[in-house]
């Protein structure tokens, strides 16, 4: 398949990465020089030195081959003038990534048909609900739902009070026959790994686990009982992500937002009836006089600035915030700001990756959620008509080393599989897999035809 990517920022590069791993044809077009070169010594991919706005460097990437045509510039303009040009230049599908709220909402004041766009994706929406639904649910690090929401995907820090350490995976199910769960990944010192059933768990693993609807409830018995939804949240940074945060969370009864910018504040304040906005530094003595650190439930640094961020979001931990999660600009900076055990760091671009990769991966990926800074996924996708693993048990497939299928959803009804369970065609799986196999687990699910993108 044939892609071109107009942009090589964050977003362009690691999707050129990670889409140039599955032997996809991958072209990207920029016009800033150092971009170029940076792209040229990292992914084995063409590149078209240019504006994506000019004819002639989009008829030179051949854009009129695109299967998809790709706009994650920095710019909502240039992105939806793109992606018009490359519709003219019989590109077959175009995603754009715009930021514009009245472009990308759910009821926009113009339809992305209208730009001949396909797909929209705005990362500031995707991250602030992501954030949002971490806050809800206390504890959570990290939380994805598949097959139409039958199936969960949620991530824990394991403390010293949880149940589940110091013993073999094996002995879990036994442990907890009415809470069923599998482990599908640990990550322990920065390292993902699928763990068999004599790994034992351990205090400080990020433990993710697939559950299946109806079973969170009663999970949540097991770790972390004493969670309780937030009743007061600080969020650091009146940028668009900071508040569409505190936007989505009107039932929280204390929202307040710190900036430095008295004019941003201003603005915020007005947009933003019922919550309270200060002006000022975090760690200020009127920041202080007027915030309560250690009982804030939640503080969500949001800012521009990664920099500014983290000193924020440890100022906010030392003094005694509840939970603190941070917003990263930079995919760089993610195993940086994991190591400093925040309770939740979220990266809009990497998010954004992710949200482009299901439309990316036709006829075999239905869903696609990157984990921490991509070294790692879980997928969901379809078993196909003539696929290895159809009419394979599990245990006859011998799926490698670094992949598990956790869950099954049949007939739209979910379950937990077992080593004997044969797969079907038309079963919906969710599988995690490590980035060296993801590419060997995807083929065993797909047919022998490729499923093309319908037409919009």
């Amino acid at each position: 398949m044939r892609i071109v990517i107009a942009g090589a920022g964050a977003v362009g590069l690691n999707l050129a990465r990670d889409l140039s791993e599955d032997k996809h044809d991958i072209c990207i077009i920029e016009a800033d020089a150092a971009l170029i070169r940076a792209v040229q010594e990292k992914v084995d991919v063409q590149a078209v030195s240019g504006s994506c706005t000019d004819v002639e460097v989009l008829q030179s990437a051949h854009v009129d081959q695109a299967d998809i045509f790709v706009a994650v510039t920095n710019s909502d303009e240039v992105n939806i003038v793109a992606c018009v040009l490359a519709h003219a230049l019989q590109a077959k599908r175009r995603i754009a990534r715009v930021r514009n709220p009245h472009l990308s909402g759910k009821e926009p004041l113009v339809d992305k048909r209208e730009f001949h766009i396909n797909r929209i994706v705005n990362p500031d929406t995707i991250a602030a609900e992501t954030a949002v639904r971490l806050i809800k649910s206390p504890g959570l690090r990290f939380r994805a739902d598949f097959a139409e929401g039958e199936v969960l995907l949620r991530a824990y820090r394991l403390r010293e009070a949880d149940e589940l350490h110091d013993w073999p995976l094996s002995d879990l199910a036994q442990r907890f026959p009415d809470r069923p769960f599998l482990v599908a990944a640990v990550e322990r010192s920065g390292e993902f790994t699928v763990p068999r059933g004599r790994d034992v768990l351990k205090v400080g693993d990020v433990v993710y686990l697939l559950m299946l609807k109806g079973s969170e409830d009663r999970f949540k018995d097991l770790i972390r009982p004493e969670d309780a939804e937030p009743g007061r949240i600080v969020v650091y940074g009146a940028t668009s992500i900071g508040m569409k945060v505190l936007r989505r969370l009107e039932s929280v009864p204390q929202r307040v937002l710190v900036d430095e910018s008295r004019a941003r504040a201003e603005r915020a304040a007005e947009a933003l009836p019922g919550v309270l906005v200060l002006h000022g530094w975090v760690s200020s003595d009127e920041i202080g006089r007027e915030v309560d650190f250690a009982a804030t439930d939640c503080f969500v640094a949001a800012g521009e600035d990664d920099r500014m961020n983290l000193v924020a979001a440890l100022y906010a931990k030392q003094r005694g915030a509840e939970r603190t999660m941070v917003l990263a600009r930079e995919p760089d900076i993610v195993p940086l700001l994991q190591a400093l055990q925040f309770d939740a760091v979220i990266n809009a671009r990497l998010l954004a990756v992710s949200e482009i990769s299901r439309f990316v991966r036709p006829g075999k990926v239905l869903s696609v959620q990157k984990i921490g800074e991509g070294g790692a996924e879980a997928i969901e996708l379809i078993v196909r008509k003539g696929a290895k693993a159809a009419e394979k048990s599990l245990r006859e497939l011998k799926l490698p080393e670094g992949a598990i299928v956790g869950a099954v959803s049949r007939d739209g009804s979910a379950f937990l599989p077992t080593g004997d369970t044969v797969l079907e065609v038309g079963d919906d799986i969710v599988a995690f897999v490590l980035d060296d196999v993801r590419e060997h687990v995807e083929r065993l699910f797909a047919g022998s035809k490729m499923i093309r993108f319908e037409s919009a």
